[in-house]
């Protein structure tokens, strides 16, 4: 709640109202926990393969000097699809009790100079997305085979995936609970 000890600007100092916009309100129970309570995520991460990079984009994708084979990322991204094992993408240092997810859309889209990569889960490890992302670059630049990501998430080692991705780019879009 916004009053007048607490201004926008100390609340959400990089929002402005244009910015989001309310569909529903709803009372929360007091134990609810929006990250553990959450039965499934969406996320987004955008590409931009122009072949000059936007001072305008730079904070808000990633930019790619590179022709991406597509349609090797997309089937790629299909054997993420299910539940898996992630240990391949999590994080180091990361502690959690388990590695297993369950992924139910993993799809790549273009449009335009625009890569996008959607991803949605029941919950996801921390820069596993980002950490899919920088494979699934490693798939489009012809580094790796579409069916190497299969072998990647047997495999449960972090040093067979590709790099973390920059967070320039990730989007979390949406949440069930």
């Amino acid at each position: 709640m916004l009053t007048e000890s607490h201004p926008r600007s100390v609340v959400a100092p990089c929002f402005q109202p244009h910015d989001y916009d309310l569909r529903a309100v709803q009372e929360a129970l007091p134990d609810f926990h929006a990250r553990y309570m959450a039965r499934s995520k969406r996320y987004v991460y955008v590409i931009d393969t122009a072949a000059v990079r936007s001072p305008f984009l730079d904070r808000y994708a990633f930019h790619v000097r590179a022709q991406l084979d597509i349609s090797a990322m997309s089937e790629s991204a299909r054997y993420l699809l299910g539940e898996h094992d992630f240990t391949s993408f999590l994080a180091a240092g990361s502690e959690v009790k388990t590695t297993v997810r369950t992924i139910t859309v993993s799809e790549v889209i273009t449009k335009g100079n625009k890569v996008f990569f959607y991803i949605q889960g029941g919950g996801f490890l921390r820069h596993m997305v980002r950490n899919i992302v920088g494979t699934l670059l490693l798939v489009g630049r012809r580094k790796l085979l579409p069916e190497d990501m299969k072998r990647i998430i047997a495999l449960k080692d972090r040093s067979c995936a590709g790099p973390t991705a920059p967070p320039q780019g990730l989007y979390l879009i949406g949440v069930e609970y």
